[in-house]
């Protein structure tokens, strides 16, 4: 993973106290060598993915980074095959290499579906957590290696680590038709063909919510002619939208896109109460927009219509490898405190750079699960 500090290229700040004022803020001293999470309860011994990934930018953020400052995704190192599963509700056909959910309340923890081609889950029941488990994209049958269907509701995805580097017919980890509250938290996403989640609701449905956070999400798009995005919605009633304290980075691949959408892609779509903050993003090893476009993408889809109102504040960005932050500023939506950190400037809405120094005001740490 040598690659992935070597492409970075950043710059020193000649602001010698904005430098030390990032440091003491950088949330290392709030974390052990042992894993911890955002609120310092230690998880695991695992290392974080990359400790050194922020050390010689001008700023960075003051809290503890997702794959920098704690490790995220599976612990365990003794992962069970999913074809010993056997629990009332959950079924396997280990000639498609599915286990399907169909029962409520149930937990699948500590799997590596990666084996014999890679397994892939389906759910149809509510409350289901999928946790701490491997998956990697194979010979995979279908388009998702989760994949809620519109009978499932509330549905619960942590520690988890997916990777997509053999790409096999899937073309996103995750999708989701149902309804409820659909968690994200502490996974490691690396290498996926296209989108990490895709919401696939249709309008009418019942609604439903998304809480994103505490993710590194690395490498997307690394199958030619794909389009990525780190988030992206369909139709359907999203009633909240939470996407915070996650860590990004992205150099050149096969293809390019969008990091987070927070539009519908169906006319009649909504998109209610969302928050972008307190994430780390990074675009790099390339000149502007060999990696990607734009980090966000806001209410700016068919007729403007699906998300009315919004907040970006307080992301820490690296745009070298971008065009820029922003797709649009559309009116309803907020945009503060989003900065540089090549830089130490802050990023307006618009992608200007204004001359405003990093806020020395001390910043929230993540909150408990």
């Amino acid at each position: 993973m040598l690659y992935l500090v070597a492409a970075l290229v950043m710059v020193a700040s000649s602001d010698e106290d904005d430098v030390r004022v990032a440091q003491e803020r950088s949330g290392k001293g709030e974390c052990t060598a042992n894993r911890c999470d955002a609120s310092d309860q230690r998880t695991s011994p695992a290392a974080p993915q990359y400790p050194e990934l922020l050390r010689r930018y001008a700023v960075r953020p003051g809290w503890s980074v997702a794959g920098v400052d704690y490790a995220v995704g599976a612990a365990s190192t003794s992962l069970k095959d999913p074809a010993s599963i056997s629990m009332a509700g959950v079924s396997i056909d280990t000639s498609s290499r599915t286990v399907a959910i169909s029962g409520n309340n149930l937990t699948l923890d500590g799997y590596d579906f990666s084996l014999h081609g890679g397994y892939q889950v389906t759910v149809a029941g509510a409350n289901a957590t999928i946790s701490n488990s491997n998956f990697a994209i194979g010979a995979n049958q279908g388009s998702y290696l989760i994949y809620g269907s519109s009978a499932a509701s509330n549905l619960t995805i942590a520690y988890n680590t997916f990777d997509g580097s053999a790409i096999g017919n899937a073309t996103s980890f995750i999708g989701f038709a149902g309804s409820g509250q659909v968690t994200m938290e502490y996974n490691w996403f690396r290498k996926f063909p296209q989108h990490v989640v895709e919401f696939t609701q249709a309008n009418g449905s019942p609604s439903f919510s998304v809480v994103y956070k505490y993710n590194l999400v690395e490498q997307g798009a690394i199958q030619d002619g794909a389009h990525l995005n780190f988030l992206q919605f369909g139709g359907g009633t999203a009633s909240s939208v939470d996407v915070e304290f996650n860590t990004t980075y992205q150099t050149p691949q096969a293809s390019g896109g969008e990091g987070f959408q927070f539009y519908s892609n169906t006319q009649g779509g909504v998109i209610q109460n969302a928050t972008m903050a307190y994430n780390t993003m990074i675009a790099a090893g390339g000149s502007a927009g060999s990696a990607m476009s734009y980090m966000v993408h806001a209410d700016s889809y068919n007729d403007d219509s699906s998300a009315h109102s919004g907040s970006v504040h307080d992301n820490f960005f690296d745009l070298q490898a971008a065009w820029g932050a922003f797709y649009s500023a559309p009116s309803g939506w907020s945009f503060s405190n989003n900065m540089d950190m090549r830089t130490g400037q802050v990023v307006n809405s618009n992608n200007a750079r204004s001359a405003a120094k990093l806020n020395k005001a001390s910043r929230p740490r993540p909150a408990s699960r």
